[in-house]
């Protein structure tokens, strides 16, 4: 299952796609989708997003 085809088109029209250096900001908004997925169901256990982010953070 999962979400609807509509919402994912939607999601993904949003992003934005291209390479940055990653910063703490960035991976808490990753951690908020984490989150979002775990909510829903779709994924099985909670995911550290900056315990797997490399160690010297901006």
């Amino acid at each position: 299952m999962g979400p609807a085809k509509p919402v994912v088109d939607a999601v993904v029209a949003r992003q934005q796609f291209g390479t940055e250096r990653i910063t703490r900001a960035i991976l808490g908004e990753q951690q908020q989708i984490a989150d979002a997925f775990l909510d829903l169901g779709l994924i099985p256990k909670h995911v550290d997003v900056l315990r797997a982010g490399p160690p010297n953070l901006a």
